[in-house]
């Protein structure tokens, strides 16, 4: 199928999506597929890891800094 100069096709609504079928279709990929599940829990891992090193650097700066008022 070939589209003429003027077509610009879904990203002339603003979004790679327009059919709710085609995102739904991706959702179910996503939580249905090998693929899809391993993507979430690289995700999940992922937000898991900065949450993680984000209260660690907090709690090590904080207790570097009263030591250092301390002596």
């Amino acid at each position: 199928m070939q589209r003429s100069a003027g077509q610009v096709g879904s990203a002339q609504h603003g979004s790679f999506i327009t059919d709710w079928s085609e995102s739904m279709k991706l959702f179910n990929d996503l939580i249905s597929t090998d693929y899809g599940l391993m993507s979430l829990a690289v995700i999940a891992i992922t937000l898991g890891m900065s949450v993680f090193f984000a209260r660690y650097f907090s709690r090590k700066m904080r207790e570097s800094e009263a030591e250092q008022r301390k002596g």
